[in-house]
């Protein structure tokens, strides 16, 4: 199917989040008009031909794997629902994914794609009558009964300046908190927390550019996207840097 280019009606699920409000922002600035919604979707898929769901829990608070796994896949399903019995506008559905729906258990040195499927994972959710892969097992089951296709992204990590409102830190997205807690020595390594029990208030921050020599072993080959999309990626140093630019602007860092 086409791309939905601009003007063209989008909806936003999660708007009020994070990724969402980045994605909205985005959207806008290529000339399409946008609609946000969540929790109920019937009504807001109608008229609109591009759906871009976000919204889908990311937290390491959970004390149970399902606490993550069905709001994600519920989430999922309701709003393809939504689409299919009243979303005959819509031509297309971006779902953010996650990387942990491309890689699994490895040894060795590995390249993922876009072809790659984390099947280990898979069946350790289906097991528990959920579906890690419910949007793609939607399409199956419906074929020839809908008339949209779907598109997955699989980010790790998202990293960048929040661009909602934030009334407290306590509101900083999973993301921006891992960088700000390695920032501010929140997340130390054990031998920190050794001289932190011998009195010591030092950190050992290790020497800079080490990492550019680090052999990992997880990488990923996305000449596709950026062959077919045009899509290019921020540096990480860029994204840090913006990142503490922004903390220090709300204060939350020195």
């Amino acid at each position: 199917m086409s791309p939905v280019s601009a003007p063209a009606k989008a909806l936003v699920t999660g708007a009020n989040g994070y990724l969402a409000v980045w994605v909205v922002r985005r959207l806008l600035e290529a000339g399409y008009s946008v609609r946000g919604a969540d929790g109920a979707f019937d009504e807001a898929v109608q008229g609109v031909e591009l759906v871009e769901h976000t919204a889908s829990p990311f937290h390491f608070a959970a004390n149970d794997p399902d606490e993550l796994i069905i709001p994600a896949v519920r989430g999922t399903t309701l709003v393809l629902e939504s689409v299919k019995k009243y979303g005959s506008s819509v031509k297309r559905v971006v779902i953010t994914s996650s990387i942990v729906a491309v890689f699994g258990p490895y040894t060795g040195t590995v390249v993922f794609d876009e072809s790659a499927w984390n099947d280990a994972s898979v069946s350790e959710v289906r097991e528990k009558g959920a579906a890690a892969g419910a949007a793609w097992e939607f399409i199956e089951q419906n074929k020839g009964h809908i008339s949209f296709d779907i598109v997955t992204i699989n980010p790790p990590w998202i990293f960048g300046p929040p661009i909602h409102e934030l009334s407290s830190l306590d509101q900083l997205n999973t993301s921006q908190s891992e960088i700000l807690d390695t920032i501010s020595g929140k997340k130390a390594t054990k031998a920190d927390l050794s001289r932190r029990a011998t009195g010591s208030t030092h950190f050992n921050l290790g020497s800079p550019g080490a990492g550019k020599t680090f052999p990992y072993t997880l990488l990923y080959d996305t000449s596709r996207e950026a062959r077919l999309l045009g899509l290019t990626h921020a540096p990480v140093e860029q994204m840090v840097a913006d990142s503490v630019a922004d903390f220090k602007a709300r204060g939350y860092s020195q």
